[in-house]
């Protein structure tokens, strides 16, 4: 089954490349007052001392990542009663990434018109599942900050529990069906919301059954899964300069990514999670005694984040690319 999108390819492609263009714009500003903020000249030589065979190493591991959640997103397709072909569905995954510097990611809502135009799936009942992706990558992040056991866990509790808080608001309000029912009532007597209302009860519909208290385990492990392998990345790299343990890398990665998550705002995190990995990670050389801790944190972050972050972005359009031009 096929369906026409609510707008034409040549506008959505349009969107499609201001998304780009705005993140890109965002990250020339942020790297550069990032530069400046470090020792330029100091960066750029302890960037020279990262091999090229552990950036692609990072990059792999990153794939990885993407492989487990892939998992992750047929199960949640299947759940919806949605079935695609497999290289048809990892392509709509992968592109997925191509907005990931996007405010809360929520450019990855992109796979659900890929899925309208190649199944006709309702863009209200498919939404859901990037939420929920969202909602199962924090819960992982925080099984792996549980996991690792290191000590610089004690300062930033605060940040793991306000994220569980969170998520459990949202949780709440998701399975409270009185107070929904009541507010949708009252939104489908105003002709103008009625229509909203029938789009927002799909998606709530949606929401229940991936966000399912018995269905949480399973994705919530396979996002753990995915992000350690990232969190191997990142702990491969910083051996370059200090033996920094794995606990600790895992810590560093994940705290790193849940304050770029609750900096919703920040396309990608973009920033915030680079000055919050920065810092935590010249803490950690500063103790084991590396004497440019700083800059070498400072290199550490950004090949870390070309090796997951934007790698993600340039494969995304890729994927993004071939399915659009894509007839199976």
């Amino acid at each position: 089954m096929s369906a026409t999108p609510p707008q034409s390819d040549q506008q959505a492609a349009a969107k499609l490349v201001r998304g780009l263009l705005l993140g890109l714009a965002a990250a020339v500003v942020i790297y550069t007052a990032y530069v400046l903020w470090v020792d330029a000249e100091g960066l750029a030589q302890a960037w020279a001392r990262i091999p090229a065979s552990l950036l692609l190493a990072a990059c792999g591991l990153s794939f990885l990542n993407y492989l487990v959640r892939f998992v992750r997103w047929q199960l949640y397709l299947s759940w919806l009663g949605l079935h695609l072909p497999w290289g048809v569905s990892f392509r709509i995954h992968l592109a997925g990434l191509a907005l990931t510097v996007s405010p809360g990611k929520m450019g990855e809502t992109i796979k659900s018109w890929l899925l309208l135009r190649r199944c006709g799936a309702p863009i209200a009942r498919t939404a859901p599942i990037v939420v929920a992706e969202r909602v199962t990558d924090l819960l992982g992040f925080l099984v792996l900050l549980v996991l690792s056991g290191s000590n610089m866990l004690g300062a930033a509790q605060w940040m793991a529990w306000t994220t569980l808080g969170l998520i459990g608001l949202l949780l709440m309000g998701l399975y409270w069906r009185g107070l929904q029912e009541a507010v949708l009532r009252r939104a489908v007597q105003w002709r103008r919301l009625a229509p909203v209302a029938t789009a927002v009860q799909s998606s709530l519909e949606a929401s229940r059954l991936v966000l399912a208290p018995r269905r949480l385990v399973v994705p919530v492990l396979l996002a753990a899964l995915g992000w350690f392998c990232e969190c191997l990345g990142f702990y491969l790299l910083a051996q370059t300069f200090g033996p920094v343990d794995v606990a600790t890398s895992v810590t560093i990665f994940a705290l790193g990514a849940l304050v770029g998550a609750l900096a919703f705002l920040a396309p990608g995190g973009l920033g915030v999670t680079e000055a919050s990995m920065t810092a935590l990670l010249q803490h950690r050389l500063s103790e084991l005694g590396v004497h440019t801790a700083a800059s070498a944190a400072a290199a550490t972050t950004l090949a870390a984040r070309l090796c997951t972050l934007w790698f993600a972005v340039a494969l995304g359009w890729v994927a993004l690319v071939w399915e659009r031009r894509s007839k199976v």
